[in-house]
């Protein structure tokens, strides 16, 4: 397997989310830390720094972000708690605190991405042709992370109410 090194990619998918007022897609979030657990749900991104990853299937999940302060929503309880960097980045389009290699798999681009920000052995990054995420794979020895996205929605009406989280 042959990586490279290239700004042309990070350069160009700076240019697409530089339009990219909001993005909206499905999400199934595959997880294994000793067992494998598969969710299903929503995320929402607004510019310039607003972020939902809602998580409904089979539990309820969200993590809302509003700037540099976030909040999780589990179980009917709210708890402030950092978003991971690597995920709020990646799907924003912030590319530039880390180290990018790129190749092709066909007509898909695919990222590999290091920086001791993102904690894991290895960050990959599945882009569609018109450079959105596709899917987001994180390893880290025996566990991992896998994220697909589906039905992209972008520069769609979002309200900022969808930003906030309540507590029934």
């Amino acid at each position: 397997m042959l990586w490279f090194f290239t700004l042309n990619v990070v350069d160009d998918i700076k240019r697409i989310y530089d339009t990219v007022r909001t993005f909206e897609a499905d999400v199934v979030q595959e997880v294994k830390f000793g067992n494998v657990a598969v969710y299903r749900g929503k995320v929402y991104l607004k510019k310039p720094d607003l972020f939902r990853w809602e998580l409904t299937d089979p539990e309820e999940y969200i993590i809302v972000a509003r700037g540099d302060s976030s909040w999780v929503k589990y179980q009917g309880e709210i708890y402030s708690q950092p978003v991971p960097y690597d995920l709020k980045s990646l799907l924003m389009g912030d590319y530039s605190a880390l180290n990018v290699e790129e190749r092709r798999e066909g007509d898909r681009t695919v990222l590999k991405i290091t920086s001791e920000k993102v904690g894991y052995d290895s960050l990959l990054v599945y882009l569609r042709k018109d450079l959105l995420p596709e899917r987001i794979e994180a390893f880290q020895a025996e566990n991992y992370v896998k994220i697909t996205l589906k039905n992209h929605r972008v520069n769609v009406p979002l309200p900022d109410s969808l930003f906030r989280l309540s507590v029934p």
